[in-house]
Protein backbone atom coordinates (compact mmCIF):
# COMPACT_ATOMS: atom_id res chain seq x y z
CA UNK A 1 0.00 0.00 0.00
CA UNK A 2 0.99 3.33 -0.86
CA UNK A 3 0.44 6.76 0.82
CA UNK A 4 0.39 9.90 -1.22
CA UNK A 5 -0.06 13.89 -0.20
CA UNK A 6 1.09 17.06 -2.07
CA UNK A 7 2.47 20.16 -0.65
CA UNK A 8 1.32 23.99 -0.80
CA UNK A 9 2.98 24.44 -4.04
CA UNK A 10 1.97 21.22 -5.78
CA UNK A 11 5.05 19.07 -5.14
CA UNK A 12 3.65 14.94 -4.33
CA UNK A 13 5.22 13.03 -1.79
CA UNK A 14 4.45 9.29 -1.21
CA UNK A 15 5.30 6.97 1.05
CA UNK A 16 4.75 3.03 2.14
CA UNK A 17 5.26 0.43 0.01
CA UNK A 18 7.21 0.87 -3.23
CA UNK A 19 7.79 -3.08 -4.16
CA UNK A 20 5.73 -1.69 -7.58
CA UNK A 21 7.34 1.82 -7.62
CA UNK A 22 4.66 3.57 -5.93
CA UNK A 23 6.66 6.05 -4.46
CA UNK A 24 7.35 7.50 -7.68
CA UNK A 25 11.33 8.58 -7.21
CA UNK A 26 12.59 6.15 -9.69
CA UNK A 27 13.40 3.51 -7.62
CA UNK A 28 11.54 0.24 -6.56
CA UNK A 29 12.04 -1.95 -3.76
CA UNK A 30 10.77 -4.42 -1.26
CA UNK A 31 11.18 -2.15 1.31
CA UNK A 32 8.77 0.25 3.07
CA UNK A 33 9.52 3.96 2.69
CA UNK A 34 8.51 4.95 6.47
CA UNK A 35 9.25 8.76 5.08
CA UNK A 36 7.19 11.26 2.57
CA UNK A 37 10.10 10.96 -0.56
CA UNK A 38 9.52 13.87 -2.87
CA UNK A 39 8.19 12.05 -6.37
CA UNK A 40 10.81 12.57 -9.22
CA UNK A 41 8.66 14.95 -11.62
CA UNK A 42 8.80 18.84 -12.66
CA UNK A 43 5.46 18.85 -12.77
CA UNK A 44 2.79 20.82 -10.21
CA UNK A 45 -0.05 18.91 -9.30
CA UNK A 46 -3.64 19.90 -7.94
CA UNK A 47 -4.97 16.75 -6.74
CA UNK A 48 -3.61 13.15 -5.80
CA UNK A 49 -5.37 10.06 -5.30
CA UNK A 50 -4.06 6.59 -4.49
CA UNK A 51 -4.70 2.97 -5.27
CA UNK A 52 -3.36 -0.35 -3.54
CA UNK A 53 -0.11 -0.10 -6.09
CA UNK A 54 -0.20 2.90 -7.90
CA UNK A 55 -0.98 6.73 -7.53
CA UNK A 56 -2.22 9.18 -9.99
CA UNK A 57 -2.13 13.00 -9.93
CA UNK A 58 -3.48 15.87 -11.94
CA UNK A 59 -2.07 19.01 -13.14
CA UNK A 60 -4.20 22.38 -13.20
CA UNK A 61 -4.58 22.50 -16.76
CA UNK A 62 -6.09 19.00 -16.17
CA UNK A 63 -3.31 16.64 -17.51
CA UNK A 64 -3.32 13.05 -15.65
CA UNK A 65 -0.18 11.59 -14.79
CA UNK A 66 0.51 8.06 -13.13
CA UNK A 67 3.04 5.98 -11.35
CA UNK A 68 3.30 2.56 -9.70
CA UNK A 69 1.76 -0.90 -10.77
CA UNK A 70 0.77 -0.89 -14.32
CA UNK A 71 -0.47 -4.45 -14.30
CA UNK A 72 -3.87 -3.93 -15.75
CA UNK A 73 -3.52 -0.63 -17.51
CA UNK A 74 -4.14 1.41 -14.63
CA UNK A 75 -1.75 3.97 -15.15
CA UNK A 76 -3.27 4.75 -18.48
CA UNK A 77 0.32 4.48 -20.57
CA UNK A 78 2.06 1.75 -21.47
CA UNK A 79 5.33 1.03 -19.54
CA UNK A 80 8.40 -0.72 -20.09
CA UNK A 81 9.48 -1.36 -16.49
CA UNK A 82 9.24 -4.21 -14.17
CA UNK A 83 8.83 -4.60 -10.73
CA UNK A 84 8.58 -6.31 -7.81
CA UNK A 85 10.24 -9.52 -6.05
CA UNK A 86 11.45 -11.86 -8.91
CA UNK A 87 11.83 -14.58 -6.24
CA UNK A 88 7.67 -14.49 -5.38
CA UNK A 89 6.53 -14.44 -8.95
CA UNK A 90 5.54 -11.24 -7.87
CA UNK A 91 6.79 -8.66 -10.73
CA UNK A 92 4.49 -6.55 -12.42
CA UNK A 93 5.04 -4.12 -15.41
CA UNK A 94 5.44 -0.69 -13.81
CA UNK A 95 6.82 2.79 -13.98
CA UNK A 96 8.73 3.97 -11.17
CA UNK A 97 8.28 7.93 -12.57
CA UNK A 98 4.70 9.74 -13.36
CA UNK A 99 3.71 9.11 -16.64
CA UNK A 100 1.34 11.10 -18.67
CA UNK A 101 -2.10 9.20 -19.29
CA UNK A 102 -2.00 8.84 -22.62
CA UNK A 103 -5.38 9.50 -25.45
CA UNK A 104 -7.11 11.36 -22.57
CA UNK A 105 -9.31 13.69 -22.55
CA UNK A 106 -8.75 17.01 -19.68
CA UNK A 107 -9.95 15.80 -16.68
CA UNK A 108 -11.04 18.12 -13.33
CA UNK A 109 -10.95 14.86 -10.67
CA UNK A 110 -9.45 11.79 -10.71
CA UNK A 111 -9.78 8.93 -8.42
CA UNK A 112 -7.76 5.48 -8.23
CA UNK A 113 -9.09 2.04 -7.30
CA UNK A 114 -6.86 -1.13 -6.17
CA UNK A 115 -6.40 -1.88 -10.08
CA UNK A 116 -8.08 0.77 -11.97
CA UNK A 117 -8.29 4.90 -12.31
CA UNK A 118 -11.31 7.20 -13.19
CA UNK A 119 -11.27 10.91 -14.80
CA UNK A 120 -13.98 13.34 -14.96
CA UNK A 121 -14.44 15.65 -17.22
CA UNK A 122 -15.51 19.32 -16.97
CA UNK A 123 -18.55 18.03 -19.15
CA UNK A 124 -19.10 15.51 -16.82
CA UNK A 125 -18.28 12.95 -18.83
CA UNK A 126 -16.30 10.09 -17.05
CA UNK A 127 -13.59 7.91 -18.22
CA UNK A 128 -11.85 4.73 -16.89
CA UNK A 129 -8.81 2.41 -17.23
CA UNK A 130 -7.36 -0.19 -15.73
CA UNK A 131 -8.70 -3.69 -14.73
CA UNK A 132 -11.97 -4.34 -15.80
CA UNK A 133 -12.95 -7.11 -13.26
CA UNK A 134 -16.29 -6.45 -11.36
CA UNK A 135 -17.70 -3.99 -13.95
CA UNK A 136 -14.81 -1.19 -12.56
CA UNK A 137 -14.26 0.52 -16.30
CA UNK A 138 -18.44 1.10 -16.17
CA UNK A 139 -17.98 0.29 -20.00
CA UNK A 140 -20.54 -2.79 -20.02
CA UNK A 141 -17.63 -5.54 -19.67
CA UNK A 142 -16.37 -7.16 -16.56
CA UNK A 143 -12.85 -8.80 -18.77
CA UNK A 144 -9.86 -7.61 -19.87
CA UNK A 145 -8.53 -4.64 -18.80
CA UNK A 146 -8.11 -0.97 -20.76
CA UNK A 147 -4.51 0.57 -21.06
CA UNK A 148 -6.61 3.74 -22.79
CA UNK A 149 -9.22 5.89 -21.09
CA UNK A 150 -12.66 4.83 -22.26
CA UNK A 151 -15.72 6.54 -21.47
CA UNK A 152 -18.34 5.05 -18.76
CA UNK A 153 -21.50 4.52 -20.42
CA UNK A 154 -24.71 6.86 -20.49
CA UNK A 155 -22.10 10.09 -19.46
CA UNK A 156 -22.67 13.29 -21.11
Amino acid sequence: MVGCGLSANGTAYCWGGNQFGGIGNGTWSINVGITPTQITSAVAFTSISVGASHACALTAGGDAYCWGTNRYGELGAATSETCGPPNTGGTSPCSTLAVQVQNAPKFTAITTGSAFTCGLTNAGSAYCWGNAKYAALGNGTTTGSSLVPVRVKDTP
